[in-house]
């Protein structure tokens, strides 16, 4: 699919998608962030190569499924098993940490998908500058995405 595609930094595969084939990101060497929708079930691999090989900027991979998309654990490289930030939905961090594969991340953590790709204000140093979802001011951040500060925040 972008196989070789260096200036690619960020890609949202849609939920429609419901599997990537083999080296579908070899060697995107810019990529930064992944979003794999809902829907892919499949995730091809040829023998220990993985779909994300030789993509040493990856920092972020949003897996959207709740069920973990079968992978072998040599799917990824050990640097990416040790550095890359995984995130699953919040009611699926279970499954992916029980999942073959999926276990051998060292930051896999939950979130809760909201639609909001960015947030700019146009007063980024007023302290105390919370907002819900809806865009209501709050008097101080609440458990879930909040808007601090004009950037998306998840709070514990």
């Amino acid at each position: 699919m972008f196989y070789g595609c260096s200036g690619l930094t960020s890609v949202i595969i849609p939920n429609s998608v419901t599997s990537i084939g083999v080296g579908a990101f070899f060697n995107c060497s810019a990529l930064t962030d992944l979003t794999v929708g809902s829907s892919v079930k499949r995730i091809d691999s040829f023998f220990d190569q993985g779909f994300l090989n030789y993509c040493g900027a990856l920092t972020n991979l949003y897996m959207l499924n709740p069920a973990p998309v079968f992978i072998k654990d040599d799917f990824f490289t050990n640097n990416q098993y040790m550095t890359l930030n995984v995130f699953v939905p919040e009611e699926a961090v279970a499954a992916y940490q029980s999942a073959d594969g999926w276990k051998n991340f060292w930051h896999l953590q939950g979130f809760t998908p909201t639609g909001i790709d960015n947030v700019k204000s146009t007063n980024m140093n007023v302290a105390g500058s919370y907002y819900d979802l809806s865009g209501s001011k709050l008097d101080a951040p609440r458990r879930g995405v909040n808007i601090i500060n004009g950037k998306k925040v998840i709070v514990k």
